[in-house]
């Protein structure tokens, strides 16, 4: 038997709360989140081909986290990058 979503997943209105109140005076969203996850190290994201238009909003909310890829994708292929800090 199937449950839905609704069913095993509840609204958490203390946290909705916390997030509201963490981000309700943030000005362009720079950082948010580091701010949203405090615990975070890194991010790890598919950031070429395709998605690379995308890469200078993930910085802006990153904020100085580092950013991290395990592969290169494109429409011309996939490939595993050995060195993610680059």
């Amino acid at each position: 038997m199937r449950e839905s979503v609704s069913k095993l997943l509840k609204p958490d209105l203390d946290l909705a709360d916390a997030i509201y109140e963490k981000c309700k005076n943030f000005g362009n969203w720079h950082g948010v989140i580091p701010l949203l996850w405090p615990n975070a190290k890194h991010i790890i994201s598919i950031m070429t081909g395709t998605m690379e238009p995308y890469l200078r909003k993930l910085r802006h909310y990153a904020g100085n986290l580092p950013l991290l890829t395990s592969e290169y994708v494109a429409i011309e292929g996939f490939a595993a990058n050995i060195d993610p800090l680059s």
